[in-house]
This record gives C-alpha cells, structure tokens and sequence, in this order.
C-alpha cells in the first residue's frame, strides 16, 4: 500500500465497530498480535472479551457512532450483515477524519463510499475480508510470479465451516457480488455448466461441491491484467450443506437458518477450515498454483481486516476508495497472511496445468 497520507488520529488509535462478531473477534486477536491501541465497539459487548473494554455501539445510532469514532486514526467495520449496515459506519468514520476499512463491499458499497472520499484525504478500503479480498490478493501474487503475462486463471475458494448469522444473511445476496454458473471468457460473462455431484478437487482435503461463481472481484482482475479466462468456484465440503444447495432452486432458495443449520451439522465432530486454490498460466505453457489453507471464514476475513487497518495506521493510503485486491501490495500481503494465526499453511507449486478443473469434468 503506498501512503500519502499517514493516520493522525488519537495516537494512531484503531476502532473497532462490531467487536463482539465473529469477524470482530478474530480481526481483534489479529490486531491485539500486531501491537498498538485499539478502542472496540459493539451492539451486544461480550463481558471480558478482551482487556480492552467494549464500548456498546449500535450502528443505527449515528451519535453514538460519532463519538465512538472521533478521534480514531482509522475505523474497521466489522458489523454486519452488510446489505443493512450499507455505508452507515463509513460516512461517519470518514466525516470524523478516520480512514475506513470494510471487509465487505464491492460494487454498491464502493458506489456509496465513493463520494464520501471525494475531494477528501481520506482512504476507504473495501472489499477487505477473505473473499473478496484474500481471494484477489491471491490471483495478483500469483499473476507475478509467471515469467510471462498470464492469460488464463482458475480459482477454488470454500470447506467445512460455520456460517454466521451475518455471513449467512450476506450469502443469500451472493448475486449482487458475482454471476452462478459463468466463466469469463475473451471479455465477456459465458455460460458454465452446473456441478451436480461432489469430487476431488486438488488441495482439498476430501470431496467438495464445486460450483462455478464468477466474483465481481474476479471481473476486476481479469480486466486489469487481461487475462482472457477465468473460471472462479465456489467449494463446500460434500455433507449437509452441500446438499442444500444442489437442491435449491431459484425462488425458492434456503432460508438464512436453513444455512446455519446445515453448517452446524456439517461441523459435528470436525473443525472448520477454508482453502483457497488458485492456479494462473500464459501463452508460453507455464503455470503455477498458489493454495492457502485457513482456520475459518471469519478468522482469514479478520486477518485481512487487521492487516489493511494497520498499514493505514502506520503508512496511510491514498485518498478515495479502493477494493483491497486493487490496493494492497500482493507480496507484502501473502508474507503477512503468512505468520498470521488464521492461516496454517500456503504452498506454492510449478503446475504446468495440470490442476485446471474444467465444468463437466467435476
């Protein structure tokens, strides 16, 4: 991240809003591992969560968000779900003077964020979580290890997991975050046929529901690096959860509960994890794979929130609003990912190919 604009906040102080969530949790044991002042803030504070308080924050509440805010060098959002809290904390972090960090995002947000950041010195990161975020910091890592451009990228991101009441609400907008069943192909969205059956799919650890989900955040890339392919899958461990969602059917898609439900059950005696595969080639037949291995959704997603937020406290960032793929330094970023507690392993290999999944073959 190149800075322009250092925090100048209350002694670079990182503020926190939902602290109690799931993502709140792990984003604050990532920060409380890098070291420097936090102030947390939450609609339901957990008692003894940490040993910093928690300030009870509701992000319908703009007062009480501004004076929560006022002061901080940079605002991480963490509440959700992110179709409801919308831009609420990011016009009242940026109008306070704090940069802003949003593991959520993408297209709408960053419509609403936009103009908040205009004229401003200020720098709004969305799109900071591990999908997106993780998932495009990835595919740019990987992009510049090739020793010729690349053309064609291929990604796997999903596992065995919990769904939080707020990822779960945030999934069942999936549409407004990417295609089902689309590749993209010479410049353009392209039909992929269904997966109906689970199979082994490399780098993960059992047989998975591999369904084609082409991001936005997938779009981006492939238009600022002109790949000509990308073929981008959702994963989810063969079990419950699998089930469901080869069953469901547009309208009648499974409830919010529906989802949490057959997680919890998917997790019965096992421990949740996320892998994220991706796997770039160019014209001249070299390839390579990039594979992290993670403890969970939220813990990968609160990694990346910590990660953006402590550049910006120590470095600043440019002013206006960014996607945090288009953003962040991909090396700098795959090192962090690398000592941080939510990831276990990644490895990086010479795959000549091999490992591209194509619709049909699943």
């Amino acid at each position: 991240m190149i800075g322009v604009r250092r925090a100048t906040g209350d002694g670079g102080v990182i503020a926190v809003v939902g602290a109690s969530g799931a993502v709140g949790r792990a984003t604050v044991r990532h920060l409380g591992a890098s070291g420097g002042a936090l102030r947390l803030g939450a609609r339901r504070p957990i008692e003894k969560q940490t040993s910093t308080t928690v300030t009870r924050v509701d992000v319908e509440d703009p007062a009480a968000l501004h004076d929560f805010c006022s002061g901080a060098a940079v605002v991480a959002n963490c509440a959700g779900p992110s179709g409801v809290v919308g831009d609420r904390v990011a016009r009242v972090a940026l109008a306070v003077g704090a940069h802003y960090v949003d593991p959520a995002g993408d297209d709408r947000l960053a419509a609403l964020v936009a103009p908040l950041t205009a004229g401003s010195d200020r720098c709004a990161v969305l799109s900071a979580g591990m999908m997106p975020g993780l998932s495009g910091v990835l595919p740019r890592y990987l992009i510049g290890t090739l020793p010729t451009p690349a053309r064609w990228l291929t990604g796997h991101v999903g596992g065995r997991d919990h769904f939080s009441p707020a990822g779960a609400a945030d999934y069942l907008r999936a549409d407004e975050f990417g295609t089902v069943h689309a590749v993209w192909h010479a410049g353009h969205l392209v039909p992929s046929a269904p997966t109906g059956r689970a199979a082994s799919v490399p780098f993960f650890p059992e047989p998975v529901l591999s369904t084609p989900f082409l991001s936005t955040e997938a779009v981006r890339i492939a238009a600022a690096t002109g790949l000509t392919e990308v073929r981008w899958h959702s994963v989810y461990a063969d079990g419950h959860l699998a089930a469901l969602l080869r069953g469901a059917a547009s309208p009648d898609q499974p409830t919010s509960e529906a989802l949490r439900r057959a997680a919890r059950l998917d997790l019965f005696g096992r421990s949740p994890y996320q892998v994220i595969v991706v796997e770039a080639g160019g014209d001249d037949g070299s390839a390579r794979a990039v594979a992290l291995w993670g403890r969970g959704a939220s813990e990968l997603t609160g990694a990346m929130v910590a990660h953006c937020a402590s550049r910006l406290r120590d470095e600043g960032g440019p002013p206006g609003t960014h996607h945090a793929a288009d953003l962040l330094d991909p090396v700098a970023t795959v090192t962090a990912m690398r000592h941080a507690e939510a990831v276990t392993r990644i490895v990086e290999v010479d795959s000549t190919g091999g490992l591209r999944v194509r619709e049909g073959t699943l």
